[in-house]
């Protein structure tokens, strides 16, 4: 097995995690393309620690030291959006962004799948066995991504990378 190609793009939207402990990762779908660019230039203040485009690259944003903007209005238990909660979700979690219209329609491309694995199994031998969250399951807001992911899929991919790495 081929490790995936890597390279850097730091981004300027990022915070401290405090004495947080990162507990998981976030997978996501960008809902577009060019989002590299997008994820640089955006007003909003989002970024990630790594994104996917369609080839297959890694690209790393913002490193695992650090807290990435980009799960939002999350819920992981204490780490809430709650006013007067303990932390955000952001300060626990790793991020993946996956670049896809996120239709439903728009597929997922094999090298996407092999670089998302690899880099699971990366994490998963760094920070420890992190729980793989989609984040749609802990949105507060109803979001959907990554849709049409296929998760299992992706944690099969990234025990047989575990056994390589």
């Amino acid at each position: 097995m081929v490790p995936p190609t890597q390279a850097e793009q730091r981004s300027m939207h990022f915070s401290s995690r405090g004495n947080a402990k990162i507990s998981c990762i976030v997978l996501h779908h960008t809902a577009g393309t060019d989002s590299l660019k997008w994820l640089i230039n955006n007003p909003k203040g989002v970024s990630t620690h790594v994104l996917i485009p369609k080839d297959g690259r890694i690209i790393r944003m913002v490193p695992d030291v650090l807290a990435a903007h980009t799960v939002g209005f999350s819920n992981i238990g204490r780490y809430t959006t709650a006013s007067g909660d303990a932390g955000n979700a952001n300060q626990i979690s790793l991020n993946i962004e996956l670049e896809n219209l996120g239709n439903g329609k728009d597929p997922y491309t094999d090298a996407q799948y092999h670089a998302c694995a690899w880099q699971v199994a990366a994490w998963w031998q760094r920070h420890g066995a992190l729980p793989v969250l989609t984040h749609a399951l802990i949105d507060a807001y109803g979001k959907n991504d990554p849709r049409g992911f296929d998760l299992l899929d992706l944690l099969w991919r990234a025990l047989l990378w575990r056994k390589a790495l």
